[in-house]
């Protein structure tokens, strides 16, 4: 188990080594948080629609819910908040720098300049307990709930992206959070409710969210009273999980210290930031055809290379950047049907 340092000590050490040029000691982030594992996924993810005929809006946005299920009874008002829970093993640390969200769709009120979407990261550290009405009577449900927050960063609305693409809207954190246990990012959506803005975010194709984060880590809040809901708890055919996906650095160096995760190491891409190349190190547990695949914020592919059948152990490949503009892409390994995913900054 590594040794886990304050979060003072790692940020000054992650101040000095981004100030290296050598070839080792490069520090970055490690993955997207289980981006393809969500895509990878069978079916057509979708915009989940609340579609009672009493209510309006979207599922995963700004709408209205109905505790009892019955579209003859008077609906609540807009829900307020979601999030989606992510679990960390015991022991484990990292930072989150950005969150990618995909969003399916937005709708700006006459009256409204565009509404920026808010994300909070937060502890899954405070507990919910309602009741839910049901076939067979009242239900009382105690959940995992936020509590502690961490930080919040948000996207304009003019950089929130829609539509059925691969495109990326980005919440970027100025100060990187130091995560130690489980976590849940919360989407703000009282200023859209206030505003009369709208908005639909991506989610899983149906059973995909407990192949992903477990049933107990997709929530919405429910404003009166003011209560953490689990969704499947109040819709039982909803099991999704939300297109929301953070991107960590857990301090490593090189992938000399990283575990093997589904047999592949993949380090971080140095120099980083680049200009007209990077050297990107991985390590594979048994042989395998390997390939890379570069792509930019808005899910572009922008370069691929098929590297053949390759021996157990490490391997270095340099990457030729002469034709990117300055930005951020994301780079995958994809290895004996499994994939990791980094990030790479371009500066010129």
């Amino acid at each position: 188990m590594k040794r886990i340092l304050s979060a003072s000590v790692l940020l000054l050490i992650s101040t000095l080594i981004f100030a290296q040029t050598e070839t080792k000691g490069i520090h970055g982030p490690t993955d997207t948080l289980l981006l393809h594992q969500y895509e990878a996924l069978m079916g057509n993810p979708s915009i989940l629609t609340y579609s009672y005929s009493n209510g309006n809006g979207y599922f995963f946005g700004t709408n209205f819910i109905d505790i009892d299920q019955d579209p003859l009874t008077p609906y609540e008002n807009g829900v307020q908040a979601f999030g989606q829970g992510f679990p960390v093993d015991t022991g484990m640390s990292f930072y989150i720098l950005d969150i990618l969200v995909k969003v399916g769709n937005k709708v700006k009120d006459a009256n409204s300049t565009g509404t920026p979407l808010i994300l909070s990261v937060q502890y899954l550290d405070d507990s919910s307990t309602y009741n839910v009405n049901t076939s067979s009577g009242s239900q009382s449900y105690t959940v995992h709930a936020p509590g502690t927050s961490l930080g919040s960063a948000s996207i304009s609305w003019d950089n929130i992206y829609t539509g059925l693409t691969n495109q990326f809207s980005v919440a970027h954190f100025n100060t990187p959070l130091l995560i130690e246990k489980n976590f849940v990012v919360v989407v703000d959506l009282m200023d859209f409710y206030l505003n009369g803005d709208r908005i639909g975010f991506w989610v899983s194709p149906p059973n995909g969210g407990s192949n992903i984060y477990g049933l107990e880590y997709t929530l919405w809040l429910y404003p009166n009273p003011m209560l953490w809901l689990q969704v499947n708890h109040i819709f039982s055919n909803v099991n999704r999980a939300i297109a929301i996906f953070p991107v960590i650095d857990d301090g490593t160096f090189g992938i000399d210290d990283d575990a093997f995760l589904n047999g592949l190491k993949l380090g971080q891409s140095f120099p980083n930031p680049a200009t007209t190349s990077t050297t990107i190190l991985y390590e594979l547990e048994t042989s395998s055809v390997v390939q890379l695949e570069l792509t930019d914020i808005n899910g572009n592919t922008v370069y691929s290379e098929n590297f053949g059948n390759k021996p157990t152990g490490i391997h270095q490949q340099i990457v030729p950047l002469e034709h990117l503009a300055s930005g951020t892409y994301f780079y995958t390994l994809f290895a004996n049907n499994k994939t990791l995913t980094k990030k790479l900054v371009v500066s010129k």
